[in-house]
């Protein structure tokens, strides 16, 4: 019935692509809260032992450009998002989403579109980061840091802005 309800209107491509990201950011009922303990119990349970932090990049695995409606899987694993419009669009064919062959490209696990989740974690990070930066660093706290890049010595510095 969910999809039904999102498979049908008469708005063009952009109109039915900005609908189906208004229902998935309405429907997804995970708090900050909630995906913040996710992260956490994500990086507690990977299998390498000692792992003091993970580097999540802030580009889309699709269009390559920064994520700005960070989106996943309900079933996916991982903290890396994509973005959901860049995923919609790439999954829209003729006047409907199609999504027989939906697939995250993170992890490529199937998805459908009921499947689809508003990642308020990443949200929260992509809010509190400079858009220049790229990447930051999540510790298995739920704790996060922006990482800038130096042009001229081409290092690393975490910046500690983050939660």
């Amino acid at each position: 019935a969910q999809e039904n309800e999102l498979a049908h209107g008469d708005g063009g491509e952009d109109e039915k692509i900005k609908e189906h990201v208004q229902w998935i950011k309405r429907n997804t009922f995970i708090t900050l809260d909630q995906a913040t303990e996710n992260v956490r119990k994500l990086l507690h349970s990977d299998g390498d032992v000692g792992m003091s932090k993970f580097t999540v990049n802030m580009k889309c695995p699709i269009s390559l450009g920064r994520i700005t409606i960070p989106g996943k899987g309900l079933h996916c694993e991982h903290l890396e998002c994509f973005d959901m419009d860049s995923f919609l669009r790439m999954n829209y064919t003729g006047l409907q989403l199609s999504n027989k062959d939906w697939r995250c490209p993170v992890c490529d696990k199937i998805l459908r579109l009921t499947d689809l989740t508003f990642d308020h974690f990443f949200a929260s990070i992509l809010q509190g980061v400079d858009p220049k930066d790229d990447q930051v660093e999540v510790t298995p706290d739920g704790k996060w840091a922006a990482i800038r890049r130096s042009v001229v010595d081409k290092g690393e510095e975490i910046i500690s802005d983050g939660k």
